[in-house]
């Protein structure tokens, strides 16, 4: 009994320290937003980004706000939200506290795509022919769907060794994730010798990563997607943590670990 209470104390110790944490994380992030929103080239104090909201800012400041800064904020706290959901649900179905997007390939499999979406399929060009033009992609479509073909290539090739080979371990996964990175690795760089400096400079453009372009309609779109996923993400919390027990523990449990595995990665 007395053993029982002191679980019970550690526990509500744990849970406590973890919404403390969440709490301070949310507050600095919310701190760190309200800060970028001001920094540029044109400078603004807490008061410009709070009047920009209720309509009563100069209407320079106020386009800048909701239709520059407001939505790269807005991106990149989506993308970093669905990354590290992505990241988490990926180590515990593969019960690999290393596993990542970069450690295991993926990454370099979706620069590859990129680059054939822009080399092969002509996605990528330059606004004009001055040095100083900015590079865009002409055909953004192509290329994330290359993009998302063989990172999903490399995921499924990480997910088969983890099956076939399960006394693999974190370090095998990791190492072959390694050995995929370098195959993509150079692949993309067998592209960008044969390529022009119009389409090299496009694959250089894309791989840096760019929210300077985004906008409401494209931030609706990832908005629905990460809501979709991490709504399974949620509906299948129960099955990741059991998958975290082991993959025999979590079937005897119910849980059907590779429907989970294959839609979740």
């Amino acid at each position: 009994m007395i053993e029982n209470q002191s679980l019970i104390r550690d526990y509500e110790s744990y849970i406590k320290k973890k919404r403390l944490a969440l709490l301070a994380t949310l507050i600095i992030g919310l701190a760190a937003a309200v800060y970028s929103i001001g920094l540029g080239s044109i400078p603004m104090t807490l008061t410009d980004i709070l009047q920009s909201f209720v309509n009563k800012a100069d209407p320079m400041i106020q386009a800048t706000v909701l239709n520059i800064r407001l939505p790269r904020l807005v991106a990149a706290v989506l993308v970093g939200a669905g990354l590290a959901a992505a990241g988490a649900v990926m180590q515990c179905v593969l019960q690999n506290p290393l596993a990542s997007a970069s450690t295991l390939g993926v990454s370099q499999g979706a620069a590859f795509g990129a680059a054939v979406g822009i080399v092969v399929f002509g996605g990528g060009v330059v606004n004009s022919a001055t040095a100083t033009s900015a590079i865009t992609i002409n055909n953004p479509h192509i290329v994330t769907l290359c993009a998302f073909v063989f990172g999903s290539f490399s995921t499924l090739v990480i997910m088969l060794i983890a099956r076939w080979k399960k006394n693999v371990g974190p370090t095998g996964l990791v190492l072959a994730g390694v050995a995929l990175s370098s195959l993509f690795a150079g692949g993309s760089t067998l592209l960008q010798y044969f390529t022009d400096d119009t389409k090299l400079g496009a694959i250089v453009f894309w791989t840096f990563g760019n929210l300077g372009s985004v906008n409401w309609q494209e931030l609706a779109i990832l908005a629905v997607v990460l809501l979709l996923s991490l709504l399974f993400f949620m509906f299948n919390r129960w099955n990741y943590n059991a998958m975290e027990s082991g993959a025999d523990t979590a079937k005897s449990l119910g849980v059907n670990t590779r429907s989970v595995t294959l839609i979740s990665m």
